[in-house]
């Protein structure tokens, strides 16, 4: 596969972008996204950043409204919704190559400022 040639992403066979600057390292795969729809790019790079506040706060509330209310603080702070953290978290995400084939892309990850990683 030539790494240099952009690969289509889409999610849920709706087409989102391309995907350039392709690497592999086992067992991942990153790519940056040019989003076809660039307000829903800045959309999932805010997410990408408030996902990483939630993966790496370690003092979480333990009662549910505690941190109900902290997650919508943090979601407002970042200027996304939760529709917008769902939308990159959850789908069907599959990338056509070059080659013509459709393959499914699993545990895809936005990173922020356009990155991604994925499995194959």
């Amino acid at each position: 596969m030539d790494l240099r040639t952009p690969m289509q992403l889409f999610r849920n066979q709706e087409p989102v972008g391309l995907i350039t600057a392709y690497s592999y390292e086992t067992p991942w795969a990153n790519g940056t996204l040019q989003d076809s729809d660039p307000a829903r790019g800045a959309r999932s790079d805010r997410a990408a950043s408030y996902l990483q506040w939630l993966n790496e706060t370690e003092d979480l509330p333990e009662d549910d409204d505690s941190y109900d209310r902290l997650c919508i603080q943090e979601l407002a702070r970042h200027d996304v919704t939760q529709a917008d953290v769902d939308w990159c978290e959850y789908g069907t995400w599959t990338i056509k190559t070059q080659d013509g084939l459709d393959h499914q892309a699993y545990s895809l990850e936005f990173l922020g400022d356009g990155h991604l990683q994925w499995r194959w």
